[in-house]
């Protein structure tokens, strides 16, 4: 028996990835697949139409079709893995052809990345170390997003303004200039999240942060992990108005946010003042992690 997994995610369309291609437009970015109007709705969505494509795989091969979300991408690798055998497209984040995985004859979908090699090429962190292979730890999607811990220096100033994953590998995916607009409202984008502020999200305490994000896949990453993308995203803004909500976060509980603030004002403040701020609060840190931000600050 032949088993096909149908793996589906919704796609960029051609305005989307002409947005997306002019990296650091602003200091106002949002991946656009989280901006959907309704996450919950439009995953609903896409559960329907996965649905169908698995009952036409199944009533045309006689076969078993397994159904897997964008969201189980670490299935589908599983199972490719398990199989020895199959074809993916050269992004491994889901762009590109789907998986096909059998037990007994070749895939049903071919490679059809070709020579074309754009996603190793506009990756921010070089985080493909080879074409169809991964290196997760310098995925800004990852860092941004499933990381917990502190962002290393190295991917801080690649990082720009992306304070929710990254869509550049998408952006150039010529594959993706085949899709349209999706006429599913549940598609569209919400308005408060197409241009929001730096600031104002730097802001946002733990209510705010949920109230926001309600229904939508930011919220799990939580608020201390996003207000620390924040921070790194007003440190490459090179805005010394930011400075100030910088500042504030000095004292926040989170020892991620503090780091980041501390970060963040190395960025936009002259030397000297920076000097002055570091010698009045430094001493009074008690994290190590934070501590090592104050002592190694180099713009």
């Amino acid at each position: 028996m032949m088993v096909s997994v149908v793996p589906v995610q919704a796609a960029l369309t051609p305005a989307q990835r002409k947005e997306l291609s002019r990296v650091n437009r602003d200091i106002k970015r949002l991946s656009a697949l989280i901006r959907r109007k309704k996450f919950d709705e439009a995953d609903k969505s896409l559960s329907e139409i996965a649905e169908k494509v698995a009952k036409l795989a199944k009533d045309n091969d006689k076969d078993r079709a397994i159904l897997l979300m964008q969201r189980q991408v670490d299935i589908q690798r599983s199972l490719l893995d398990r199989a020895k055998s199959g074809k993916k497209g050269r992004p491994v984040k889901g762009t590109g052809p789907a998986i096909s995985f059998t037990k007994q004859i070749a895939p049903i979908l071919k490679n059809r990345c070709g020579t074309c090699h754009a996603c190793l090429d506009v990756c921010p962190t070089d985080a493909f170390p080879a074409p169809y292979r991964l290196d997760a730890r310098r995925c800004l999607s990852y860092l941004t997003i499933e990381h917990k811990g502190h962002i290393a220096r190295e991917f801080r100033v690649a990082m720009g303004n992306r304070i929710y994953g990254c869509d550049d590998c998408l952006a150039v995916c010529p594959w993706n200039k085949y899709a349209q607009a999706s006429r599913e409202t549940a598609f569209h984008a919400r308005a408060e999240l197409t241009a929001p502020r730096l600031i104002d999200l730097a802001g946002l305490d733990d209510a705010a942060f949920r109230e926001l994000f309600r229904r939508s896949p930011i919220k799990r990453t939580g608020r201390d992990r996003f207000v620390r993308n924040v921070l790194i995203a007003l440190g490459n803004s090179g805005d010394p108005a930011a400075a100030s909500a910088a500042e504030t976060l000095l004292d926040d509980e989170s020892p991620l946010v503090r780091a980041m603030a501390v970060w963040a004002l190395v960025q936009l403040l002259p030397p000297p003042e920076f000097a002055k701020l570091k010698a009045a609060r430094s001493p009074d840190e008690s994290d190590t992690a934070v501590a090592a931000e104050w002592e190694n600050a180099v713009r």
